[in-house]
């Protein structure tokens, strides 16, 4: 099976700088969007995400963070992307 495509520096920004003048919800938007790009969440994760999957109780960025889907468990790197919004 072929490798997807995915969206190069120019892209995302073009698809971002899109997002930010016209959603109705920029930041909401934006945010969903680096998850599924960067972290490589797919949607059906980015949708079930909660605070808790993302913060630790100090309100910091965990490191890493689990999500389970069905009974297979896959790490995804949280810090080591720089959000450039």
């Amino acid at each position: 099976m072929a490798q997807a495509k995915t969206l190069n520096k120019t892209e995302l920004k073009q698809l971002l700088d899109v997002t930010n003048s016209c959603s109705r919800y920029p930041l909401r938007d934006s945010t969903m969007l680096l998850f599924t790009h960067l972290c490589g969440l797919r949607v059906g994760e980015v949708a079930a995400l909660r605070f808790d999957d993302v913060l630790d109780s100090n309100d910091i960025v965990r490191d890493e963070m689990t999500r389970c889907q069905d009974v297979l468990e896959r790490p995804v790197v949280l810090c080591g992307v720089v959000w450039v919004i």
